[in-house]
């Protein structure tokens, strides 16, 4: 991943935060899509024990295909 400066992806408000969520579940490649990227590498690697590269992978095909917003539009049914 490229170096990131906080001041790129220090985030707002509840409502910009959801609107940088939604631009990356629906397919925006930037900053915030490289922290996402990065934790759930780390996560996927953990409960895996696989290579950070591959759960970097995962999580970049779950972004990618769709399912990573499937599964926020399931909770939301949830919540519903």
């Amino acid at each position: 991943f490229p170096e990131i400066s906080l001041e790129k992806i220090r985030g707002g408000d509840a409502t910009q935060n959801a609107a940088a969520l939604l631009n990356i579940l629906n397919g925006a490649h930037n900053d915030y899509r490289n922290i996402v990227l990065a934790n759930a590498a780390a996560v996927l690697t953990l409960h895996d024990d696989r290579h950070l590269r591959d759960g970097v992978q995962a999580a970049a095909e779950a972004l990618d295909t769709g399912k990573a917003l499937n599964v926020l539009n399931q909770y939301r049914e949830l919540r519903a």
